[in-house]
């Protein structure tokens, strides 16, 4: 076996000493560190999530557990032995390696024969070779060291799941029957009539019922939604184009099928966003596509909820503490 294959496979198991005592929850005996639960959320962070919350914290560990779950049956199916992942993963650990290590020489260009030197002890320590880290030694190069374990592990368990869930769906194929049934369920939400639609989005009634008597004084609703909407479709004089009513909260969807064509409605309709005046400029029948031009989505969805429910049948067999 390529010592970076040993590499990473050392990189993926080993826990750095000060986090093994942590831990933010266990699967199946099996801990998920403290560690690791931070560095996913400082890659949260670093993408874009707002801020560091409780629900954020929350989120991120029910996605360990359920990694961690996936990737512990993957392992009982064997695929982390398969040469070909093997082969892969070989690949991917020089990548990172050597991407990290040039990244660390950037960032230190005056450093970079102590940082090569470092590198190598780093690898030597975690392929389990006689060097051993001391704690003066940690603290030069325990960045480094995280860094390298992280992206690996993270690498690993994408390779490995990926690989144990398309063999999944290989095993699983979504049949003509589900694809059919899908389809019929597609067209009967869709419904038979869609409508053209303006609408005006305020925050308090007395806006809308003022609004609401501009427009009955010969006001054009087009112009008032422009000044005044805080919907996005303002822009747009309140105009959402072709729509059904199922893809509408349920309080504007009720007050529009009630409406005749070129009616508005005649007193504010609240939502959870606000008070709507809505203006039903159009109808025609529901341009339903075809099961062909559908197909390939169809698909997809049905492949990602057999997906779902494998992931959650796991998650429910498993012991998680």
């Amino acid at each position: 076996m390529p010592k970076s294959v040993l590499v990473v496979a050392a990189l993926v198991f080993a826990i750095h000493v000060s986090a093994s005592a942590q831990h933010v929850a266990a699967v199946n005996g099996k801990p998920i560190t403290q560690t690791k639960a931070d560095l996913k959320l400082a890659q949260a962070l670093a993408e874009g999530a707002p801020a560091d919350t409780a629900q954020l914290r929350e989120s991120i560990k029910l996605t360990l557990i359920a990694t961690e779950v996936l990737r512990q049956e993957a392992d009982k199916q064997g695929f982390a032995r398969r040469p070909d992942i093997l082969a892969r993963l070989d690949q991917i650990a020089q990548r990172i390696s050597t991407n990290i290590l040039a990244e660390t020489i950037k960032n230190h260009p005056t450093k970079e024969t102590d940082v090569r030197a470092d590198f190598e002890r780093i690898k030597a320590d975690m392929a389990g070779s006689a060097s051993a880290l001391v704690p003066s030694d940690v603290d030069d190069r325990f960045a480094m060291r995280t860094k390298i374990q992280f992206a690996l592990d993270n690498a690993t368990e994408l390779i490995i799941v990926n690989a144990m869930l398309g063999e999944y769906v290989r095993q699983n194929p979504v049949t003509d029957a589900e694809i059919q049934a899908e389809y019929v369920r597609m067209k009967t939400r869709k419904g038979d009539t869609e409508y053209q639609v303006r609408h005006i989005l305020v925050p308090s009634e007395s806006d809308a019922t003022a609004l609401l008597a501009s427009i009955r004084g010969g006001a054009q609703f087009a112009d008032l939604a422009r000044a005044h909407s805080k919907d996005v479709s303002a822009t747009k004089g309140g105009q959402l184009g072709w729509t059904s009513p199922v893809s509408l909260v349920a309080e504007f969807a009720q007050a529009l099928v009630a409406l005749r064509k070129g009616e508005m409605t005649p007193h504010p309709v609240r939502t959870q966003y606000g008070y709507h005046l809505i203006q039903l400029e159009d109808i025609r029948p529901a341009m339903i596509p075809t099961l062909e031009e559908t197909k390939a989505p169809i698909v997809e969805a049905l492949e990602l909820r057999k997906l779902r429910d494998f992931r959650e049948a796991l998650v429910r067999r498993a012991t998680i503490g």
